[in-house]
């Protein structure tokens, strides 16, 4: 009969489904390929990790270490007269003028900033190029001649505004001419004019017996106010 045929048949049916079924089932499908990504894709996505990263850090609150001191500058030393304690009004010590070339000391020297000690002294700051400097000039001549001998004196302090005003012969050459008597430095760079923290020509600068700085005057005029001052300071 045709039984066993169909039976053999669908038998043979069965077991080619069960083995496509099974086959299926059991072995598991492999996984489709994945797509390529794009370098820039590929770059972005391991770019990110390391930005949330940073992100979080600049989040998180900053811990910083105690900063450490800036290292003081050590103030250059200025040699001054110092002023003794007194009853006398105070006032800042007059920073010393030093200079390697001088005009009308004795022998050429360079003034001895000690022998100013218990003297009155006028400095002051000009330059021959400067009108207003040489309009003073005759004032500063008379207060020295009528003060020099009572224990008075002036410094003239040069420091040139122009590259002629630098030239020493030039310096020597008007000193000569204005008659100009008192000694003079020469402060071609500038460091007395520095240390006075001068701005202008010309410039008065008072100083009396204790080395402090009692009086200043900018520019021309004011000589009856500083002779006034000259009388009390050597009274003192």
């Amino acid at each position: 009969m045709n039984t066993s045929r169909l039976t053999r048949r669908n038998w043979l049916k069965l077991m080619v489904g069960s083995a496509a079924c099974g086959l299926a089932a059991c072995a598991p499908r492999a996984a489709a390929p994945a797509p390529v990504p794009e370098p820039e894709a590929v770059i972005s996505a391991a770019a990110a990790p390391a930005e949330k990263a940073i992100s979080d850090k600049a989040a998180a609150p900053a811990v910083s270490a105690p900063a450490a001191a800036a290292p003081v500058e050590p103030k250059p030393t200025v040699e001054a007269v110092v002023a003794p304690k007194s009853d006398l009004p105070e006032g800042p010590a007059a920073p010393v003028v030093d200079s390697a070339i001088w005009l009308n000391t004795p022998g050429k020297k360079p003034l001895a900033w000690d022998s100013l000690r218990g003297q009155v002294f006028m400095v002051e700051f000009w330059t021959i190029g400067c009108i207003n400097c040489q309009h003073v000039i005759p004032s500063m001549i008379s207060m020295y001649a009528d003060y020099k001998d009572r224990g008075f004196t002036i410094l003239g302090v040069h420091s040139p505004e122009f590259d002629y005003e630098k030239q020493l012969n030039n310096v020597r050459t008007s000193v000569k001419k204005w008659g100009i008597e008192y000694p003079v430095a020469i402060d071609n760079d500038f460091e007395n004019w520095n240390r006075y923290r001068n701005r202008y020509w010309p410039a008065r600068y008072l100083v009396d017996k204790r080395g402090v700085i009692r009086h200043t005057h900018i520019g021309e005029g004011g000589d009856e106010e500083t002779r006034q001052w000259i009388e009390t300071l050597l009274a003192e």
